[in-house]
């Protein structure tokens, strides 16, 4: 990155990095993860997903998201 701040906005560090992770954390509970299952002794309980939640955190991010992009436009 020090050699590319001038030629890249700030804020592609940040999502190629979210990418990435994303990404490596799919590949190893889909290849890697599956193998290697029964050797932990515990399965984790399933995630009680909350919709009024996550839409308002989707909403918190889109509107940090669009402020963030915003911010080249006025400095």
């Amino acid at each position: 990155w020090l050699f590319a701040e001038d030629f890249i906005f700030w804020f592609w560090w940040n999502a190629t990095g979210f990418v990435v992770t994303a990404f490596v954390a799919w590949f190893w509970t889909k290849y890697v993860d599956s193998s290697v299952k029964g050797e932990s002794g515990f399965e984790l309980a399933p995630v009680d997903y909350r919709m009024k939640e996550s839409t308002i955190l989707a909403l918190y991010f889109i509107l940090i998201t669009g402020f963030s992009i915003s911010l080249a436009f006025w400095i």
